[in-house]
């Protein structure tokens, strides 16, 4: 953390940025914690809160992707991406996956993402178990008010619904006379109003870009083999979306005006100056990238519909809990702490949680959580908490 504050601090130094911030989403728990959260200031603070069914819906749901490739003659593991050859259509049913930890389901081994490691094609709601006792990642907004009080002095309270749609734009309005930084452009409303989501886990895409390899439509040609002298003679470009910090950041790599997009949320950028030269020079492999750029996209698009059918809902996530009584008593051990400042500060928010408001109606009969055995095997400690 403190290695990314100081490199956005060069950036902003270079004239680059305007402002930065610290992200603290995951959870330190270690002999260190109380150390690390004191040298952390936390004097103007933004809190975005959601419904904690959502919370487990959301991460429980998450698609993911591989994010490094192995190919021949290199012993390092190279940043994922695709070549000319590879047909996009066909390739992304083997590209995302769903980090359902242990469980088994429509695993396949993939090379690209690790020796051995086995990748999961579907979501699978037994997986809200593992979410809900993952305190590093899952449910520690209490503790993390809790470390970080002494230096809080000014917190922005917002919910992730708050930024959703329409709300979105006067949020980032209303959050910039809050903190100081500019009003994003009345003209960029309409990036605003785009769902983030369903593209995360898909882009940014790196296309490796080479002379030898055939466009996947010229079914009789022969591939290269894809190994590290291909990669690295290879013009990359990237198919990312307006999102990316980087077209902000070296606005001059932006070659989208080339292509032929299948929505305006899409955004090309090429990797260096000496890349574009390259592109410049080759005439005959811009014009099959063109063709390529404009498949990718809509293939991205594609894929992200696919993805969307594969989750399940919050009152998926409330079914489960009515099956498994054990658990709910969890839920309703870790939320004590974990809605601390809702309940202190701002109960009505609590209030306004429809599905946690649900499983409160589904668990009010439930006795308190008795752990001096532990759960299931897994040993759970108050302090944990």
């Amino acid at each position: 953390m403190f290695k990314e504050i100081i490199s956005y601090n060069k950036l902003k130094q270079a004239g680059y940025i305007k402002h930065f911030y610290l992200q603290l989403s995951d959870l330190v728990l270690d002999d260190d914690t109380k150390k690390f959260y004191s040298l952390i200031d936390a004097s103007n603070a933004l809190h975005i809160v959601r419904d904690p069914i959502s919370v487990l819906k959301g991460v429980a749901a998450c698609p993911h992707r591989a994010e490094l490739m192995k190919v021949e003659g290199s012993e390092d593991l190279l940043p994922f991406g695709m070549f000319l050859h590879q047909d996009p259509f066909a390739h992304f049913s083997k590209h995302i996956f769903y980090m359902n930890h242990g469980l088994t389901m429509n695993t396949d081994k993939q090379s690209g993402v690790g020796e051995g490691k086995e990748m999961d094609f579907l979501p699978d709601i037994n997986s809200v178990e593992w979410w809900l006792l993952n305190y590093e990642q899952t449910f520690h907004d209490g503790i993390m008010y809790e470390l970080l009080a002494p230096s809080l002095k000014n917190i922005k309270l917002k919910q992730t619904t708050d930024f959703v749609g329409e709300k979105c734009f006067e949020s980032m309005c209303e959050l910039a006379d809050y903190f100081g930084f500019e009003r994003p452009k009345q003209s960029d409303r309409w990036l605003f109003e785009q769902r983030v989501s369903d593209l995360k886990h898909l882009t940014p895409m790196i296309l490796y870009a080479n002379e030898r390899c055939p466009l996947y439509t010229e079914q009789n040609s022969k591939a290269p083999e894809m190994n590290k002298e291909l990669v690295e003679n290879s013009i990359k470009i990237t198919l990312t979306t307006r999102f990316d910090g980087m077209l902000y950041i070296l606005p001059e790599l932006d070659i989208s005006s080339l292509f032929e997009l299948a929505d305006p949320v899409f955004a090309v950028l090429i990797e260096s100056e000496a890349d574009a030269l390259k592109l410049l020079k080759s005439p005959g492999l811009l014009a099959k990238i063109k063709i390529y750029i404009k498949d990718l996209s809509q293939a991205l698009l594609k894929q992200a519909k696919i993805e969307n059918t594969k989750k399940f809902k919050e009152n998926d996530v409330l079914a489960w809990f009515e099956k498994y009584p054990k658990m709910r008593q969890v839920m309703s051990f870790i939320m004590k702490q974990h809605l601390l400042l809702l309940r202190r500060h701002k109960p009505e928010i609590i209030e306004g949680y429809k599905y946690y408001q649900e499983f409160l109606k589904l668990s009010k009969d439930d006795e308190p959580l008795d752990l001096s055995s532990g759960l299931n095997g897994k040993s759970i400690s108050v302090t944990n908490f």
